[in-house]
């Protein structure tokens, strides 16, 4: 649903950002928020307008992250092909 709620807000030209201390803090987050019995909250998400634009972040080359039918031996020689 949080993926959903961040690719929806995207098209709408929001930024958005998982708060990841939301398992930790989950007696106070469902004091705050009233939430019933026996549920859990899991994910926190903020989302607003971004105030500026930055660059995209730097990725590693589609052959370093993805691999077909099987995962290579990664040798000395397959990270000097690849690092070139």
């Amino acid at each position: 649903m949080a993926e959903n709620m961040v690719m929806a807000g995207e098209s709408l030209g929001l930024g958005s950002c998982f708060l990841g201390a939301a398992p930790y803090r989950a007696d106070k987050i469902a004091k705050k928020y009233q939430l019933p019995p026996r549920v859990f909250p899991m994910v926190q998400l903020a989302m607003g307008y971004p105030a500026e634009n930055p660059p995209p972040r730097p990725r590693y080359p589609l052959e370093f992250t993805l691999f077909e039918d099987v995962y290579p031996e990664l040798t000395d020689e397959w990270w000097r092909r690849r690092c070139r």
